[in-house]
């Protein structure tokens, strides 16, 4: 598994490099629309995007060529969906997580603490995309 920093890091190059050129066989992209259109010129054959925060762009793959399995990620569409199947296994895999945080195998990065009156403004923050990590509210 390889993490990138997009911002730091020619991530092309790095996957390139780290796959003999090959392509990755899984990419999870957490930054937007026209780098999860990039990403698709960075899968393998047959390679699976993952995205929650705007879609690629798929017209830029020639039909019948890379074969990408492209998946949104929408959390918060399962309780929109108010599929029962759906939410359980939201719960589920919320969970799975929290075991993982509780047994330190996954470090949430909680880099800030905020008082509950400051939730906007962290809100706020957050939506610039300049924030490393997690803010947590806490609430008296």
């Amino acid at each position: 598994d390889l993490a990138i920093d997009y911002k730091k890091e020619n991530v092309t190059e790095v996957i390139r490099d780290w796959t003999n050129d090959r392509g990755a066989d899984l990419i999870f992209n957490t930054v937007g629309r026209n780098e999860a259109t990039a990403d698709l010129g960075r899968l393998a054959f047959s390679g699976q995007l993952a995205f929650i925060a705007g879609g690629p762009d798929q017209s830029v793959v020639k039909p019948f060529t890379l074969s990408p399995s492209i998946h949104e990620v929408a959390l918060a569409a399962a309780y929109a969906s108010e599929d029962d199947r759906a939410i359980r296994n939201l719960g589920h895999m919320a969970s799975e997580l929290l075991q993982l945080v509780a047994t330190k195998e996954l470090d949430p990065l909680v880099t800030e603490e905020i008082p509950a009156a400051d939730i906007v403004k962290g809100l706020q923050r957050l939506s610039e995309r300049h924030v490393r990590g997690k803010i947590i509210a806490k609430f008296n």
